[in-house]
């Protein structure tokens, strides 16, 4: 098992001029491409772009709010624990 590592923010959403299926989330050492329809491939690459921003606001709100006793928020703290394991969980090499 090895530990998910994602590129470091900031990501910035980016249309591809030579490419009109396609949007970009520019990163530190690369980009990820986008492909389907306009608006669907533009919502998917603003949400991937703000991924490491989420990340961290979740993380801050789970340490500010995870001693709380108030049921409803004990709840979201729990949607923000899954969203997190969901996005730095770790994986299986499949060889």
């Amino acid at each position: 098992m090895r530990k998910l590592q994602h590129t470091p923010g900031p990501w910035k959403f980016a249309l591809f001029e030579d490419e009109p299926n396609v949007a970009l989330v520019q990163m530190r050492h690369g980009f990820a491409a986008v492909h389907g329809s306009s608006v669907g491939r533009e919502a998917n690459a603003h949400l991937m772009a703000a991924a490491p921003d989420l990340l961290s606001a979740l993380r801050e709100f789970v340490d500010i709010e995870s001693q709380s006793t108030d049921p409803e928020i004990r709840s979201v703290v729990n949607q923000a624990r899954s969203a997190i394991k969901k996005a730095t969980c770790s994986f299986e090499v499949i060889k």
